[in-house]
């Protein structure tokens, strides 16, 4: 759905276009998708980055639209991935001593919230050339022909919380109210997440359902081709 399309709907809920402009609407469709990402980080924007790491410098910076690592490798001697923990509270199951320094083994997050530094352990002795794949946040939407970086089948739900957003400010709706309904779609999402993750493995050959991954979860044709080979 295009940001003009987005604005559209939203308008046809929300007559007050004076103080309701396109550019607000637009400003709560940014914070929507940058919210979906940060719960459903497979849905943000695969990314990667290089960077190589400073003898005795333990923290990194990550990149300002960062949301969660697929793989972080070293490229070194030891050709392997690093380990990334969940917390640093994992790595004292690992040494007792964290500021160790030597080749890089193991990372893992720690700061602010929303933008945490990127830790190494054993601290790097050494430029060692990295590389990182991430998920991150979709592009802002601009101009009324963008489009939300996320499948078309979950724009729906960025008119909603656009929608319920207005109607916040305006005090028809209650912060409580739209945290219920915003929390249910968020669920939604979720759950059409993992029936994503999980529709190219259980799909048969001969079976069109991959022809439509725009509709998986919702109203899905019941669409059969039957073959004897299945070549295709």
């Amino acid at each position: 759905m295009l940001l003009h399309k987005i604005h559209d709907r939203v308008h046809d809920r929300i007559e007050d276009t004076t103080y309701w402009t396109d550019a607000r609407i637009t400003g709560l469709a940014n914070q929507c998708l940058d919210d979906i990402v940060s719960n459903n980080p497979t849905l943000g924007v695969k990314s990667y980055a290089t960077f190589s790491t400073v003898a005795d410098q333990q923290t990194y910076v990550l990149p300002s639209n960062y949301v969660d690592t697929e793989i972080l490798y070293i490229n070194s001697t030891y050709n392997r991935n690093i380990t990334v923990l969940n917390s640093p509270n994992e790595i004292y199951g690992v040494t007792s001593d964290p500021e160790t320094t030597g080749v890089p083994t193991h990372a893992y997050f720690w700061g602010i919230e929303d933008q945490p530094d990127l830790w190494f352990y054993p601290v790097p002795d050494d430029a060692y050339s990295m590389k990182h794949f991430y998920y991150a946040l979709c592009a802002e939407l601009v101009n009324d022909d963008d489009e939300p970086q996320i499948p078309r089948a979950l724009h729906v739900h960025i008119v909603d919380y656009c929608i319920w957003g207005a109607k916040v400010e305006d005090e028809i709706l209650s912060e409580g109210d739209f945290k219920v309904m915003w929390n249910l779609s968020l669920k939604e999402i979720a759950g059409f997440v993992t029936k994503q993750a999980t529709h190219g493995n259980s799909v048969a050959p001969g079976d069109a359902r991959g022809m439509f991954p725009g509709t998986v979860g919702r109203n899905t044709p019941s669409v059969t081709l039957n073959s004897s080979t299945y070549r295709w």
